[in-house]
């Protein structure tokens, strides 16, 4: 797409009109769109040079007088516009095809991210021309790109992406200059840059927080706050209640309740809010916090160990009582008090989002987007709270000298060693500091070094829990417990591949192969990957009962290996040799016959959180596969193949759901659904 087209579709409009204030709120400026007009050229407008469009789209911001509801996002929708995040105040940023007509929507203001716009202020910037050393960001891409596409534009423009798994969905880690960094941020793809934490730098284990919820959709990181708190405009004083769902079954209850009262304590001691213990979940102005597995009631439902700890909901506006401020945390993670994955640590970054706040650029932040270790509120936290409140009355220090607090940093674990060492940190307290530890089988010592401490934990076979306790001069004490399994003398990893053969060869004329087997290990099957003697690979689907393909067949013999890497790193491998000879002739270059019965149009709307889709395919060579992907990172296989269905996760607001059907040469045709759930 040229310059001259990306401003033509700016110019189909309207600059906005007078009426009551209103404003876009961005972390480098706040837009007063009574005056502002859409930015058709200047500074950031339009990308001189596009890096990339994957396909000829836009992403541009559209406001409305009023919160634009289901009939505003159904029409954008109809007209092919892409409905990608929630900007405050009733904004939309959307994406969409050249020359799309939105002036009849009654539109007070749109126009586009300015590339300083998406360029953190906490990234520094060179002083008088000179030149700074490379360093680490984070590129946060708009959730409707391709991040295949965005992978392969960075790397094609000579920068480097450090790969790391636990960035979250839109995210990619970069190292380059702060001058590449500019240039990155004028591709129309590009939402945000910002500085990366030393978590992700170093590879250390990670969280990323999903996000804080709007009903009117997701926000980004260019977003320093939603709405104006619960006190109105300016910074005044509010009072909430908070109300105690079911609780965590992996910490003690009252343990529970104690550290996110002390989350709760920590922002308040800061900024004039107030919160009181609440007699009912659903009252207005109160904080609903539970516990719960998969789905929870909001529409969201929890995804099961390993992705997203917990969301929070914006106060109101822009969220409706009495969901707003609602905070609700994953069973189904692995809780504890003092190491990971730290409740207090999670509730007090999750509280911020409950207060209004966003996300902030600055590593080390309790706000920052990826959780770690905190015992207070940073500076930068402090001054992001007293925007939108007054600071509290009387700043209620901490007691002097704080009381003890002690962190293991040794993550809980499954070996098959009789003894292992425990380490951690104490901060607070006054010395002499004592640490000591006990397990629940009896045995019990002293751990060497204080601040900075390790410890010889002996361990019998099955769960050691055991429990880290300091005390001070003062005789204050805290405790923190890991649980730590010792595994009987480990058995083997066990693996058999079993499609298409069991034996060690198999010869076929069809232009690609779906290997499957089974994987047993007593830690649990972590991943099934493949490779071949050609240099390819990937991962398979499953684990205990695993499938990896269609993969494409060379002509000849092909050596595939599969290993099945254990959750405690174990691994084993098979291989298979298969021989391609295609049969004589033309090859088949059919796309198979594929369609969708349920839904029966190809724009749906639902309020249901989960879609079943109902179809079916055929082809002469058979179909090998049916896959479906959405546009919000989703995807999965579905059940069955020339009869099939698919239960298929939706988020509020657009769904651009894609059925795949792969036939035995490889052949593929799709479907897509628009599904707009309200």
């Amino acid at each position: 797409m040229t310059r001259a087209t990306r401003a033509a579709l700016l110019l189909t409009l309207p600059a906005g009109h007078l009426a009551a204030q209103r404003y876009l709120h961005l972390k480098n400026r706040t837009i007063h769109s009574a005056v502002a007009t859409a930015r058709v050229a200047g500074e950031g407008a339009v990308p001189v040079t596009p890096k990339f469009s994957a396909d000829g789209r836009t992403h541009f911001l559209v406001q409305f007088n009023d919160a634009p509801g289901n009939d505003v996002r159904a029409s954008l929708l109809e007209r092919g516009a892409k409905i990608v995040a929630y900007v405050p105040d009733y904004a939309l940023l959307v994406s969409a095809p050249a020359g799309v007509k939105l002036d009849d929507l009654g539109l007070r203001w749109s126009g586009r991210l300015a590339v300083s716009d998406k360029i953190s202020p906490a990234i520094e910037q060179p002083a008088n021309g000179a030149l700074l050393d490379a360093a680490d960001f984070v590129v946060e891409f708009h959730s409707d790109v391709s991040m295949n596409s965005a992978r392969e534009a960075l790397t094609s423009s000579g920068i480097e992406v450090r790969d790391n798994p636990d960035l979250a969905p839109y995210h990619l880690l970069i190292h380059t200059t702060v001058d590449m960094v500019g240039l990155i941020a004028e591709w129309d793809e590009v939402a945000y840059v910002f500085p990366a934490s030393d978590d992700l730098i170093g590879g250390r284990p990670t969280r990323a927080c999903a996000g804080a919820l709007t009903t009117a959709g997701a926000v980004g990181q260019y977003v320093a706050r939603v709405g104006d708190g619960w006190d109105g405009p300016g910074a005044g004083s509010a009072q909430l209640s908070y109300f105690f769902g079911p609780m965590t079954e992996q910490v003690p209850t009252d343990s529970t309740k104690a550290e996110i009262r002390r989350a709760l304590a920590e922002w308040s001691r800061v900024a004039s809010v107030t919160f009181v213990p609440g007699a009912s979940a659903t009252a207005n102005r109160a904080i609903n916090i539970f516990f719960a597995n998969g789905e929870n009631g909001d529409g969201y439902p929890f995804d099961g160990r390993g992705n997203v700890l917990a969301h929070t909901f914006y106060p109101a506006a822009p969220n409706p009582e009495p969901l707003a401020g609602d905070m609700h945390l994953d069973e189904a993670e692995p809780w504890r008090v003092g190491s990971n994955v730290d409740l207090y640590s999670v509730a007090l970054h999750e509280l911020g989002h409950a207060l209004g706040l966003g996300h902030s650029d600055k590593p080390g932040a309790v706000m920052y987007p990826y959780y770690h270790s905190a015992t207070s509120l940073t500076a930068e936290d402090v001054s992001a709270i007293l925007s939108l409140y007054a600071a509290a009355a009387v700043t209620k220090s901490p007691e002097e000298p704080p009381a003890p607090v002690v962190t293991i940093t040794t993550p809980g674990s499954q070996t098959g060693d009789a003894t292992m060492v425990l380490a951690g940190r104490v901060s607070g307290g006054t010395a002499p500091l004592i640490v000591r530890w006990s397990t629940d089988r009896g045995l019990s010592g002293v751990a060497t070094g204080s601040t900075e401490w390790t410890a010889n934990v002996e361990l019998q076979t099955g769960v050691n829990t055991i429990v880290v306790t300091v005390t001070d001069a003062q005789q204050r004490s805290a405790s923190s417990s890991i649980s730590v399994t010792r595994t009987a003398a480990a058995a083997p990893v066990t693996l058999q591949i079993t499609g298409p053969t069991a034996s060690a060869t198999f010869s076929t004329s069809s232009a690609s192969i779906v290997l499957s087997g089974s994987a047993a290990d007593a830690s649990g099957i972590a991943q099934i990957s493949w490779s071949n003697s050609l240099g390819a690979g990937g991962s398979g689907s499953g684990t205990t009962a695993w499938t990896a393909g269609p993969i494409p067949l060379s002509s000849g013999a092909t050596t595939f290996t599969v290993r099945a890497t254990a959750q405690s790193g174990a691994y084993a491998e098979k291989t298979i040799v298969v021989t391609y000879a295609p049969v004589a002739g033309p090859p088949d270059t059919t796309a198979p016959s594929l369609t969708i019965t349920t839904p029966s149009s190809t724009y749906y709307y639902t309020s249901v959180a989960t879609l079943t889709f109902v179809g079916r395919a055929s082809d002469s060579g058979g179909i090998t596969s049916v896959t479906w992907t959405t546009n919000t990172g989703k995807s999965g296989r579905a059940v069955g193949t020339t009869a099939w269905s698919a239960p298929i996760p939706l988020v509020s607001g657009a769904n651009y759901v894609k059925i795949q059907a792969t036939d035995g040469a490889g052949n593929t045709s799709w479907r897509t659904v628009v599904v707009a759930r309200n």
